[in-house]
């Protein structure tokens, strides 16, 4: 039997933009059908999940604008830098999402890709584009905490 407690996480991609400029209500971890040259991609981390987004088709949940590079300059076999990945998904969370969607101005964005034991799993995250007024607010926040801890480390002396 395996134990689930000792499983290594590895980290493909990181998807930052979507932290910054978005609210997260929710994450949520799929899994994703991929085709053999993308695994090969992924195992030398040459992915581009930026402009990644879901979508939904007759209810299924398809991850649309994931990137991969070309890994190969001289390869004469052309593949689709850009393709549509089914996500793996239980029913219940296709409900899930499909009811956030139809709510106004929410979003469902990949956070992060990572390799689970052998599997390669997508973190989604379901949110709202943040205002200007947001931005600033975290900002003014960032700010303070960095010069409370220059303050307590002053005065601490």
């Amino acid at each position: 039997m395996v134990d689930n407690k000792n499983y290594c996480v590895v980290s493909v991609n990181n998807n930052n933009y979507v932290r910054k400029n978005f609210i997260l209500e929710k994450e949520i971890e799929s899994g994703i059908m991929l085709l053999g040259y993308e695994v090969k991609y992924l195992r030398c981390f040459k992915v581009d999940i930026r402009n990644s987004y879901v979508s939904f088709r007759d209810k299924e949940a398809y991850l649309l604008n994931l990137s991969f590079p070309s890994l190969n300059k001289g390869v004469s076999v052309f593949y689709s830098s850009i393709n549509r990945n089914k996500l793996l998904l239980k029913k219940y969370e296709l409900d899930y999402l499909i009811g956030y969607l139809s709510r106004k101005n929410y979003i469902i964005l990949v956070l992060s890709m990572y390799w689970k034991r052998s599997w390669i799993k997508v973190k989604l995250g379901i949110g709202k584009k943040k205002r200007v007024y947001d931005k600033r607010f975290v900002e003014k926040d960032r700010i303070w905490k960095f010069d409370r801890s220059l303050l307590m480390k002053k005065f601490n002396k």
